[in-house]
């Protein structure tokens, strides 16, 4: 895989220390457990999950092309692969998104044991 062969050639040409974060962004809509495993196996340690919103009307309006459930699949997916450090990016703000909204967006974040959020 490419992303592994980039890790690699980081890896021979730069001293990263044992414990350095290696992160990686991935759309809900095209990841693939396999993928997933192949990027923890090349030493990606830390996924970042291009969420935006759990709520379908939301992703509808920023032309995401995954669905609430893909997204939560996503998120036990890469449980399910070995990451331990999930990041989800959430967006904040968007035209009719309400306060319960985006209470909802954040308990499901959280429900899903993320890590860390961008907002």
């Amino acid at each position: 895989d490419e992303i592994g062969q980039i890790i690699e050639a980081a890896r021979r040409h730069f001293d990263f220390l044992p414990d350095s974060e290696v992160t990686l962004e991935v759309n809900p809509g095209t990841i693939t457990i396999e993928q997933l495993k192949g990027y923890r196996a090349a030493g990606i340690n830390r996924l970042n999950i291009g969420v935006q919103s759990f709520h379908k009307r939301h992703l509808d309006f920023l032309g995401r092309i995954h669905s609430p459930a893909e997204a939560r699949k996503a998120i036990a997916d890469a449980y399910g692969a070995g990451f331990k450090n999930i990041g989800l990016d959430l967006i904040y703000g968007l035209p009719d998104q309400s306060r319960v909204d985006w209470l909802a967006d954040l308990k499901q974040a959280v429900a899903d044991n993320s890590t860390h959020l961008a907002c």
